[in-house]
């Protein structure tokens, strides 16, 4: 597996078993060159029966061992799909994977759209299961007939870049996408932006990436805040403009973007569109280092350097 989309499918594992809220797996300078991570694990987003409630509590509190007793309980009982999809959940906490890939197929087969879901990222990461990318697509396939977004995207890498026997398959890839940009899905218009920026499968067209880009970026969107602000910085497809490149940085900044808040920290440094100021590049070189910029100790560095320079 490409190593980009490894990191993507084991980010969106790591999401649906952890119930992480957010993840980040793209650290790269100048346009970001992959899509962001999958949507994160929100069963309670589907209103679960009473029981499966209880479960979700029990997960919530780390209880895994409550959890199962209690799941394992009521399932025999109803033969509820969302009392198996947590099962699979807080069996895969406990990393007994067997049991987890034996309930998530269980809640698969009785139409859980997330329980297909974390079943490709499973099958496409080999956690808990040999890596099979034949079943990854078998099973991204079941949930985005569902209407997962997340799956719409998954799938649609896997189609943009091709990957094992998976052949490429450009056309694929873009309907996937802009599928799920029609249902408002910042990833989808992320990965829209991505082809037309670069030309895969449609006529290279920097407008139309911009579009989707902007569209991302205002449901939230990091990565596309930060390829717009690289755009404007650049001159990409866009009158030159280090002001509105500083706002677009700002708000990816606001969401503790690493990359962001080293590129503010340049700015200030360099007095790029702004006046230069040690001062405030410092903080941000300093905020950007906590959230783990490579580039910040050699320019604290600098700073330092400066000011021992300017003491005498």
């Amino acid at each position: 597996m490409n190593r980009r989309l490894l990191l993507l499918v084991l980010a969106g594992v790591n999401a649906l078993a952890l119930a992480v809220p957010e993840i980040n797996t793209a650290q790269s300078s100048g346009i970001v060159k992959e899509p962001p991570s999958s949507s994160n694990f929100t069963v309670a987003a589907e209103s679960p029966a009473k029981d499966a409630a209880q479960l979700k509590t029990y997960i919530d509190r780390h209880d895994y061992n409550k959890a199962i007793n209690a799941g394992e309980s009521e399932y025999s009982q109803s033969k509820d799909s969302k009392v198996a999809l947590y099962l699979g959940k807080a069996y895969f906490l406990k990393q007994n994977y067997d049991k987890a890939v034996q309930y998530f197929s269980v809640a698969a087969n009785k139409h859980e759209a997330l329980a297909m879901l974390t079943l490709g990222n499973l099958y496409g990461s080999g956690v808990g299961v040999k890596q099979d990318y034949v079943k990854a697509v078998y099973w991204y396939k079941k949930a985005v007939a569902k209407g997962n977004t997340a799956a719409m995207n998954y799938l649609g890498l896997i189609y943009r870049d091709g990957i094992g026997t998976i052949d490429k398959d450009t056309k694929a890839a873009l309907d996937l996408f802009t599928k799920a940009a029609s249902l408002n899905n910042d990833e989808g218009y992320f990965n829209l932006g991505f082809l037309y920026q670069n030309g895969i499968g449609v006529e290279k067209d920097n407008a139309k990436a911009m579009t989707n880009y902007t569209k991302a970026a205002n449901l939230g969107n990091v990565l596309a805040m930060n390829d717009l602000a690289y755009m404007y910085e650049n001159g990409v497809g866009v009158q030159q403009n280090y002001k509105e490149a500083f706002n677009w940085y700002m708000l990816a900044a606001a969401k503790k973007d690493a990359k962001a808040e080293c590129t503010i920290g340049q700015y200030y440094f360099n007095g790029t569109g702004v006046t230069k100021d040690y001062v405030f590049a410092k903080t941000w070189f300093l905020q950007g280092k906590r959230h783990g910029c490579q580039i910040a100790d050699d320019y604290l560095a600098k700073i330092a350097a400066f000011n021992k320079i300017s003491s005498k």
